[in-house]
């Protein structure tokens, strides 16, 4: 029985295939680049999406004789994918280090109040989290806005991806700065204030959280058993 790893991170995503011992495999990494301009800092969703996939091959493929059970994921937290209802990527990632959200942080806390939002939130209010870019989102390009069916973290994003469902962590959930860490659910105080409905949100869910079966056109593509399961993951700092 053996298990699949992923690990997203802003310079770059690996793969690495162990059993239950923690006796390695496979493993494979490929490194991409964070595009700058203007202040504008974000990730090439396409490009990662390829190199995810790149990595997955490659490390099944040093895995010979290992029969994948199941994948989890760790990924870089305050990244928002904005994807249609057919898997289709719309746009770049805004990293944390973007510029854009303050004016937008500073909305929510104006609404809601700051100490509030802290309360409710566990975090700092600061632009770095996704609610502000989903926000900067629906003021300055309101068509992909509009046209998007979820905006996911890198780790639901690839949950999505290989199994068509949109389930996130708790831990990356929080780095939102709209998921109740208390009753463990989007926070309708803070995405009343935001304008954003939950609905353009994953379902949050405990890390371990089994979501289903790969889809049948990815384990075929990415060389996985069709019985494989994808599992919630969780942030990559929460995971180290």
């Amino acid at each position: 029985m053996a298990f699949l790893g992923v690990d997203i991170g802003t310079g770059g995503c690996k793969a690495t295939v162990c059993d239950e011992k923690g006796r390695l495999y496979g493993s494979a990494y490929a490194e991409y680049g964070t595009l700058h301009r203007q202040g504008f800092h974000e990730l090439d969703t396409r490009v990662v999406w390829d190199d995810i996939r790149a990595v997955i091959r490659r490390a099944v493929e040093q895995s010979p004789g290992q029969h994948v059970e199941a994948i989890c994921t760790s990924s870089l937290g305050e990244a928002a994918v904005p994807v249609d209802r057919e898997r289709n990527i719309l746009g770049n990632a805004m990293v944390y280090t973007d510029c854009r959200g303050q004016s937008e942080m500073e909305s929510i806390c104006a609404s809601v109040g700051k100490s509030r939002v802290g309360h409710i939130t566990g975090v700092s209010p600061s632009r770095i989290f996704v609610i502000n870019k989903v926000m900067w989102m629906k003021e300055h390009e309101p068509e992909r806005y509009q046209h998007t069916y979820k905006f996911l973290e890198f780790e639901d994003f690839l949950t999505f991806m290989l199994t068509g469902q949109a389930c996130v962590s708790h831990s990356l959930a929080s780095r939102t700065m709209a998921f109740d860490v208390v009753k463990k659910c989007w926070s309708d105080e803070i995405l009343s204030a935001a304008g954003v409905p939950e609905s353009k949100f994953s379902t949050p869910c405990s890390t371990g959280t089994v979501v289903g079966k790969i889809l049948p056109e990815m384990a075929d593509e990415l060389g996985l058993s069709r019985e494989v399961r994808v599992i919630v993951g969780a942030q990559d700092q929460v995971c180290a």
